[in-house]
């Protein structure tokens, strides 16, 4: 009886250890499997023994090491932002120009660092060669661009004579040119003289400001009956008016001065 219930004991102990070679092998069989037929992670997402994918792991940046080695060496660089250069505007109220001494510009009082004329004793500006005009500096002249013309230039490289447009006489209808202030000889006298006080007249007044149209007229010669204009001494010509000829100053010259 006791030797039957030892055998029983030996069988069952060695099933037991047989069942557990089988479980062991089978257990190193399914891990080979599971290497061989996992795929190849091509992205960030985890994954399970089993194979099944994880919920996806932001992966911080890995910050690059400096080197000792020279040619794989991290060197940050910085964008470095230009300052902007701010124009200083002149102290003085209701003025835009740029300050150059002293919160002024040079127009209130600022000092201008130009070169003064190097002639002892002389206080202007240096134009040309160290010098001002007075002590020989020349200013650059540009001449008339027509051949052979030394002629100054005026307005398009060219001279009156070879086709300077000067501007026209602002008042409407006048052909003539401009002199000065925008009027010509007849409407202005050069920008000096006034117009007629007569309503809708543009002429030139002579005098008690009017035109010779408009009422203007000279004096007459004080001769009774004489209706001639007086020239020297409230007389005529005719009457004993003297009229002076200056000759020309020119050593040797007869003729009669013109102007100058």
């Amino acid at each position: 009886m006791v030797k039957e219930e030892d055998d029983i004991a030996v069988l069952i102990y060695q099933d037991t250890m047989r069942r557990r070679a089988e479980a062991a092998a089978m257990a190193e069989a399914a891990a080979a499997k599971s290497s061989v037929s996992r795929p190849r992670r091509t992205s960030r997402r985890l994954l399970d023994n089993d194979g099944s994918t994880k919920s996806a792991v932001k992966a911080t940046p890995r910050k690059r090491k400096p080197t000792n080695d020279s040619d794989t060496e991290y060197i940050a660089t910085k964008k470095v932002k230009r300052k902007r250069q701010i124009k200083k505007i002149c102290s003085v109220d209701s003025c835009t120009n740029q300050c150059k001494q002293g919160g002024v510009c040079i127009r209130h009082g600022a000092k201008n660092y130009r070169k003064l004329c190097s002639s002892k004793g002389c206080t202007n500006l240096a134009v040309r060669g160290r010098v001002c005009i007075r002590h020989g500096a020349t200013k650059p002249i540009r001449l008339c661009s027509s051949a052979g013309c030394k002629t100054q230039a005026r307005t398009g490289g060219l001279c009156r004579r070879h086709g300077e447009k000067g501007k026209p006489c602002r008042i409407e209808g006048c052909p003539n040119q401009e002199q000065q202030g925008g009027l010509c000889m007849r409407h202005g006298d050069g920008g000096k003289g006034k117009l007629c006080s007569f309503q809708g007249c543009k002429n030139r007044s002579r005098k008690g400001g009017v035109c010779m149209r408009h009422g203007a007229k000279n004096d007459l010669c004080r001769v009774d009956g004489c209706t001639k204009q007086a020239r020297n001494g409230d007389v005529c010509m005719r009457h004993g008016a003297m009229v002076v000829i200056k000759q020309c100053s020119s050593e040797g010259c007869t003729n009669n001065a013109l102007k100058g």
